[in-house]
């Protein structure tokens, strides 16, 4: 068992059926504490950070469906003890893909800025307001998009994991 697994994913996601889901390469969602309960369950870590680069708005019921079991299973699961989600984006909301303000960007830079033990609760702060500052270059002086980190448990520090 390893003291921390990183997941992060960058691709399409949203609500299907008010449940957070990712878009799988087949096309279809997988909810993402479906996810998590396969990944806690076999003890893969200890800590698992799981970093959605990826939209959450509602989807299109018409394309987009769960079964019964899959929302049984993705609500049966909601708070996980060991468990960081950094969204980059609020609840109902799309991320943006638009290159020199993308959440991923931001996210790499504030990493590399600091590279010291960072304070779990001013990750959402530090993050939100340097890509703040890169949409701003974007969105002529606009802030679109903000990211949420979702805490499952007591964590102080984020990094070094």
């Amino acid at each position: 068992e390893a003291d921390t697994l990183l997941m992060f994913f960058l691709g399409h996601g949203g609500k299907v059926q008010g449940i957070d889901c990712i878009i799988g390469v087949d096309g279809k969602p997988h909810p993402i504490n479906s996810i998590l309960h396969m990944i806690l369950s076999k003890r893969c870590a200890k800590k698992v950070i799981m970093v959605l680069d990826c939209c959450r708005n509602n989807l299109d019921s018409d394309k987009f469906s769960l079964s019964k079991e899959e929302i049984k299973n993705a609500t049966k699961f909601t708070a996980f003890e060991k468990v960081i989600r950094i969204w980059s984006t609020q609840e109902t909301h799309k991320a943006t893909a638009r290159s020199g303000a993308t959440f991923s960007e931001a996210l790499c830079e504030v990493l590399e800025e600091n590279n010291e033990e960072m304070i779990m609760k001013d990750v959402e702060q530090i993050l939100n307001n340097h890509w703040g500052k890169k949409q701003k270059q974007q969105f002529k002086g606009r802030v679109k998009y903000k990211c949420k980190v979702d805490l499952d448990g007591d964590y102080e520090s984020i990094f070094p994991c």
